[in-house]
């Protein structure tokens, strides 16, 4: 790994209380070298639970800040759908950490009801 810090990941479903949850993910900065977040949703109805969509069209968010803006820009555009997998966003994960080569902290935060199944997918 390039850096012990690394960048952190927020993956997130649509809803209220995330936002709040998002939130206190602040105590993580202080071990992020680079500011960069590369933040994902997932379990939409456009996505479902086969694909993540990118809050920053594929490029990482410069500090959680931004990672908060797109959020309540895209929550009111997001219609949520089921099943949740966390293979998608966990996928995603592991993509760009071979690309990187860096320490990453995968943090997911969802409503709790997971698909059994998305667990055990390979």
């Amino acid at each position: 790994p390039k850096s012990p810090a690394g960048t952190d990941f927020c993956a997130l479903e649509s809803g209220d209380q995330y936002r709040e949850d998002i939130s206190r993910q602040r105590t993580l900065e202080t071990f992020d070298d680079d500011n960069l977040i590369p933040a994902y949703g997932f379990g939409d109805a456009r996505t479902t639970d086969k694909a993540v969509f990118s809050f920053a069209l594929d490029r990482p968010c410069e500090g959680l800040e931004e990672v908060l803006k797109l959020y309540e820009d895209i929550t009111p555009l997001v219609n949520l759908s089921g099943p949740t997998s966390f293979k998608p966003i966990i996928d995603q994960a592991i993509r760009i950490v071979r690309e990187t080569g860096q320490f990453h902290v995968l943090i997911i935060i969802a409503d709790g009801q997971v698909r059994e199944s998305s667990l055990l997918a390979r």
